[in-house]
């Protein structure tokens, strides 16, 4: 994780800006064309802050939210990841995990609250006990369960089911090409080419690449001067990207598309690809889209045609898997975004052969695409 992620993570639960402690890092550079430099550095060490022993937690989130917004070093942004610490909400006291370089911020109901609570354990030398013990209090937070939460826990649990899963994220490592089977990488890569220009993106935008898997497309975005932040609910996922791609790796955020740990007003576009199809509650993630999305902004979803929920393949996995698989038509995505009014009426693309030059009925092809592929203008209506 590098220091400028903190410029736009929130806490999913709450809205609160996030602040980063307990920081171990790892020289690790970077060169700053590849990755927003950071303004909001949260100053790196092994202790929070001096506190007395009769501080209330309270009150220790106030002198955090001071001690988080120091000025640091903004050029560590560019030479140093951030292996592990916590990122905490300095007004509610909730905290998130960084582990292995990559922030977890789950909605309660799916966090692994005993997983979460050890890795806090093995923090606490670098936190003062008050706060330690107030943290420690968040693990009788909320945990009802949520609609949909069953197909997200699939999805966040897939490895288990895997016989094989080193065969399984084989293709991750060289992701978006997959030895021996030209139709599926020519396939991914025609349909980024086709929605690229789509997204209506300049240098230097933020795009959130959601539900990005390995993460092949978030590091073309980078690798073309843009500012990506590629989001997924299965880490493992991005470990298996992150490998790949190395040092030069763009922002990545393990959460949950229908709670985005992000500020309001961040991303100029929001890409769906092969991927929007996976979400449970596609209202709910939209509008997570609008309210995280800049004004004059786009959605472009780049998915499965509606046959892909009757398809045998689909059912099969998802009795095997229990992950979601709905194909999509242009009246779906439309239900999607109904109530939204930051968005205008969805459009669906088309690739359109001419067979003469006065042709007296153009017929809509998706063969030449491969993929249904729709666009959301934000802010147009």
């Amino acid at each position: 994780m590098r220091y400028s992620l903190l410029d736009i993570l929130a806490c999913p639960v709450t809205g609160e800006d996030l602040v980063l402690a307990a920081v171990t890092e790892a020289e690790l550079s970077i060169p700053d064309v590849y990755i927003s430099a950071a303004t909001r550095v949260t100053t790196p060490g092994a202790a929070i802050g001096p506190l007395g022993s009769n501080t209330y937690p309270t009150d220790f989130f106030r002198l955090l939210a001071a001690h988080g917004s120091a000025a640091g070093d903004a050029a560590r942004n560019f030479s140093h990841d951030v292996v592990e610490g916590i990122l905490i909400a300095a007004g509610s006291g909730r905290w998130y995990p960084v582990q292995n370089g990559v922030p977890l911020l789950y909605p309660d109901s799916l966090r692994d609250w005993n997983t979460d609570l050890a890795f806090l354990q093995t923090l606490k030398p670098k936190i003062p006990q008050p706060v330690f013990d107030a943290l420690y209090t968040m693990e009788n937070a909320a945990r009802t369960a949520v609609s949909g939460d069953h197909h997200k826990n699939s999805e966040i649990l897939l490895l288990g089911k895997v016989e094989d899963p080193s065969a399984f994220l084989g293709p991750g490592y060289v992701a978006p090409f997959s030895w021996g089977a030209y139709e599926h990488s020519a396939a991914l890569i025609r349909g980024f080419a086709i929605c690229l220009p789509l997204l209506n993106i300049a240098r230097g935008d933020f795009v959130l690449d959601s539900g990005s898997g390995y993460s092949w497309t978030t590091q073309w975005l980078q690798q073309m001067g843009i500012n990506p932040v590629g989001i997924e609910i299965n880490r493992t996922y991005l470990d298996v990207g992150r490998h790949r791609m190395g040092a030069t790796q763009p922002h990545l955020v393990v959460c949950d598309a229908e709670n985005l740990p992000f500020r309001a007003g961040v991303f100029k576009a929001v890409l769906g690809f092969d991927a929007f199809h996976h979400i449970p509650n596609r209202n709910r993630a939209m509008q997570e889209f609008s309210r995280t999305m800049l004004p004059q902004g786009r959605v472009v979803l780049v998915e499965p045609g509606t046959a892909h929920t009757t398809d045998q393949y689909s059912i099969d996995i998802m009795d095997e898997f229990g992950t979601m698989e709905v194909g999509m038509s242009l009246e779906d995505v439309q239900s999607y975004v109904a109530g939204i009014s930051a968005f205008a009426a969805p459009q669906e693309h088309y690739i359109m052969p001419l067979v003469s030059a006065e042709p007296r009925m153009v017929t809509p092809d998706r063969a030449f695409i491969g993929w249904s592929m729709f666009t959301i203008d934000h802010g147009k209506v």
